[in-house]
């Protein structure tokens, strides 16, 4: 409800600011803070309609094209008849072509398939690396004297590896003691084997 007199104080309707948005190629250097961004929803109004509109100004340019071509009695893109004779004999009238849809949805179509066959590739070469580089057993990290080992990384990094580097003893293990470390599972009272069954816990239920 408005008081007596306030009536006064409203703007007129021409004085009142309106929205405006601006891109940041159009937003000032020195008023950069002055015009607030707006909503998300406002913005995304405005670029789709933005977007309806230049897709209607580009398919108006090219009908008013294609309509002003044929009254001069050329094709369509613009090509007169000597032109569209080359183009049946096979012949380029154009030095630089422009490329067409279906050229371009080609091209698309054999950059995947070529990343297809390059990750085919790659994943051979790297099958073979990795078998050339398999060892028998693991280095020095190997080792629980400094802490615990990562069981989530033990299962990663098993297909590195000849012997079983998962199956844990009680016991902190030591370097150089993998096989005495089978043997320890072995005879666990347990019945230490994969999946955490020894005194280890079990990385699936962690």
């Amino acid at each position: 409800m408005l008081r007596r007199g306030s009536h006064r104080l409203l703007k007129p309707a021409h004085l009142i600011p309106r929205y405006r948005y601006y891109t940041e190629e159009n937003r000032s250097d020195v008023d950069y803070d002055y015009h607030t961004y707006k909503h998300h929803r406002e913005v995304r109004k405005w670029y789709a309609r933005h977007e309806v509109l230049t897709a209607e100004k580009l398919v108006n340019t090219l009908a008013e094209t294609e309509s002003l071509n044929h009254h001069n009695g050329l094709s369509r893109d613009g090509d007169g008849p000597f032109e569209r004779e080359l183009v049946r004999k096979g012949i380029s009238v154009d030095k630089y072509p422009l490329p067409t849809t279906v050229g371009v949805h080609r091209v698309n179509e054999m950059v995947l398939l070529r990343r297809q066959e390059l990750q085919r590739k790659a994943d051979v070469a790297m099958n073979r690396q990795r078998t050339a580089m398999k060892c028998e057993r693991p280095s020095a990290w190997y080792d629980e004297t400094l802490g615990p080992l990562n069981l989530h990384f033990l299962k990663l990094a098993q297909h590195s590896y000849s012997q079983n580097i998962v199956r844990l003893p009680r016991n902190p293990i030591r370097h150089g003691q993998l096989g005495v470390a089978d043997a320890a599972a072995e005879n666990d009272d347990d019945g230490s084997v994969e999946g955490g069954q020894s005194g280890r816990p079990d990385p699936a239920r962690t």
